[in-house]
């Protein structure tokens, strides 16, 4: 599986979907077709970074997800809500596609936590960044 996600000064790479980008900035990426099995395995892949430290922020990248499952509802919903209750104020995505943002946008409003769609990943990073 490819990823988005580009080596930083930081990096912590937790897999190839998960990774610290800064010290309180977790981010996760999506390729291809995401379906309920991927989404359940970076919610694991989460719930394993986010457990000894903390995310103020988190960018979810979907640059190269060309499609959805109806059955990423439910653990979307959960992944946003580890998050949350990990400690992330607010979330950042990038989704070029607008059913991908209206989806996304359903599902932080479900969990109960703010996630702002913006044009471009270094957009999302740079605003993360700025969480504390």
């Amino acid at each position: 599986m490819s990823s988005r996600i580009r080596p930083s000064g930081h990096q912590q790479l937790v897999s190839p979907r998960v990774r610290w980008a800064t010290p309180t900035v977790l981010e996760v990426a999506f390729t291809g077709h995401v379906d309920a099995a991927q989404v359940h395995r970076t919610v694991d892949e989460a719930r394993r970074a986010v457990r000894d430290q903390p995310p103020t922020s988190f960018v979810i990248d979907a640059t190269d997800a060309s499609n959805y499952s109806t059955d990423v509802r439910g653990p979307g919903i959960e992944l946003m809500q580890l998050l949350r209750d990990a400690g992330a104020i607010r979330g950042y995505a990038v989704a070029p596609s607008s059913a991908i943002r209206m989806i996304g946008t359903a599902v932080a409003f479900v969990a109960g936590i703010q996630v702002r769609f913006v044009s471009t990943l270094d957009e999302a990073m740079n605003e993360a960044r700025q969480v504390a």
